[in-house]
């Protein structure tokens, strides 16, 4: 029987590195798994960021490992920036907060706006634009 050194390493990596990315997987599940995670929506109901909103919350926690219950919450108030500074400065600090903000809002504090709590270039918060349309920001994280 041939034996092929440099196969067997491939795979032993392959298997070990299978079995971290699972182990990362299940802690993550077991973190989000019988939790609940506030969707706060920057406007008031039955508007266009609101629909949009809803719709994402209603399905997202499917994709989320633990399977978590999304809870859809308004927090209309100075074109979201309400929510945007709750969301940065109120909100728990886990990861159960997210927040559905206007395209524009991150932009209030580079324009020197007042009542501007959150730090949008801040490296902890990550934004994800969807065909201008929506605007969703993930509160930072301690760590």
């Amino acid at each position: 029987m041939k034996h092929y050194p440099a196969l067997t390493t491939l795979v032993a990596a392959t298997v070990l590195g299978a079995a971290t990315v699972t182990a990362a997987a299940d802690d993550v599940a077991d973190f989000y798994r019988g939790k609940r995670i506030n969707f706060v929506i920057g406007y008031g109901t039955g508007g266009g960021y609101d629909i949009y909103a809803r719709l994402f919350a209603r399905f997202i926690g499917e994709h989320i490992p633990g399977n978590p219950t999304v809870v859809p919450q308004n927090m209309p108030g100075g074109g979201s920036r309400r929510a945007a500074n709750w969301l940065y400065a109120i909100a728990p600090k886990d990861g159960t907060a997210i927040a559905c903000l206007g395209q524009a809002t991150p932009t209030a504090q580079t324009l020197g706006q007042p009542g501007v709590w959150f730090d949008a270039a801040g490296d902890r918060v990550q934004r994800y634009a969807e065909n201008r349309a929506i605007a969703i920001i993930l509160g930072p994280v301690q760590e």
